[in-house]
């Protein structure tokens, strides 16, 4: 829910300053962004590996 209040507010944002064309590329790339840096999510918790 966090997230999707973060990246709405981001978007409408974003489109304020720039074409509303880019509006989604800015979405996606944030959302990969935030992918590849938390993948568990933006408040999920951290995991101890078992070997």
């Amino acid at each position: 829910m966090i997230g999707g209040l973060l990246l709405g507010l981001m978007e409408s944002l974003f489109a304020g300053y720039v074409s509303g064309a880019w509006k989604d590329v800015f979405v996606f790339f944030i959302l990969i962004v935030v992918l590849i840096w938390r993948p568990t999510g933006l408040l999920g918790e951290k995991t101890a590996e078992k070997v």
